[in-house]
């Protein structure tokens, strides 16, 4: 999961399932959101740093 390009990142099912998380795994205590997280930021062109910044900035300052 901590690889940059999405298509290169394992799903939260296979990192739940993934060895190193293996004594955290309680199938019975794992909720699903039922929405799927829009990273469209990442299809974006070019996604320059600056552009990634601007966004996750933006993300923070509507959380918050």
């Amino acid at each position: 999961m901590l690889c940059f390009h999405p298509r290169g990142r394992i799903t939260v099912s296979e990192a739940l399932r993934h060895p190193y998380l293996a004594p955290l795994h309680v199938p019975d205590d794992e909720p699903e959101a039922g929405f799927s997280f829009d990273c469209g930021y990442e299809t974006a062109r070019p996604l320059t740093r600056n552009a990634l910044q601007d966004y996750v900035f933006g993300e923070v300052r509507v959380s918050a």
